[in-house]
Formats: structure tokens, C-alpha cells, sequence
């Protein structure tokens, strides 16, 4: 093979060493879409409500469809401090949102109910 040839190879692992990696890139520019319906879909929500917050906003576009990972035992203690606060606050009402699959806040809070 010519130097040619390699030279397409060479420049993705040159961009791959600063970061650039082009299936996050095109994985990212497919969900952009779903992303801004989703967050127009919350502001419309958030105009009844004033106690919500926008901040500044870091989407991940990229991880629209990925899994959330292997667990490890930090994320059930911290889940469990989050049932006892929880718990401790008595809310009327408690919405769960993007938890994992398992072992969830809402889980452990079932135990005190």
C-alpha cells in the first residue's frame, strides 16, 4: 500500500487523539432533532410554573439511546440518601425522573410506604 492510502487512516486517528470521534458526531446530529422537540415541549410546560429554573444547557446529544452503564455500589448509597431525604421531607407529591432501570430513589422509598 502507498503512503497514500494510509493517509485517511492516519488523519481519523490524529482527530481521534484530540477528541474527535465521527460516530458521536453523526450519533449527536441525529438526535439534535428529538432534542429541540423535547426541550420546546418544557419550556411550553414550564410557562405555568415559576419555581422551575432553565439554566444554562449542556446537552448530550449523543447518549440518547445508549445504556446507562455497568452500576457499582456509590450510586445505591446515593440513592439511598436520596429515599431518606426524600422520606424525611414528606412531599405531597414526588415525580421520578430519569432514573436507572434498577434500584431507583422510588424503589427504596416503596419500603417506607
Amino acid at each position: 500500500m502507498s503512503s497514500k492510502q494510509y493517509k485517511p487512516f492516519r488523519i481519523t486517528r490524529i482527530l481521534i487523539a484530540f477528541g474527535f470521534n465521527r460516530h458521536i458526531l453523526f450519533a449527536a446530529l441525529k438526535n439534535l432533532p428529538s432534542f429541540f422537540r423535547d426541550y420546546r415541549k418544557l419550556k411550553k410546560q414550564k410557562q405555568s410554573n415559576d419555581d422551575f429554573y432553565f439554566g444554562f444547557c449542556y446537552p448530550n446529544l449523543a447518549d440518547k439511546k445508549s445504556d446507562s452503564g455497568t452500576m457499582r455500589g456509590h450510586y445505591f448509597h446515593q440513592d439511598l440518601l436520596v429515599a431518606r431525604r426524600i422520606y424525611e421531607n414528606k412531599p405531597v407529591r414526588h415525580l421520578d425522573i430519569g432514573s436507572r432501570k434498577t434500584e431507583s430513589p422510588v424503589d427504596i422509598l416503596n419500603c417506607f410506604r
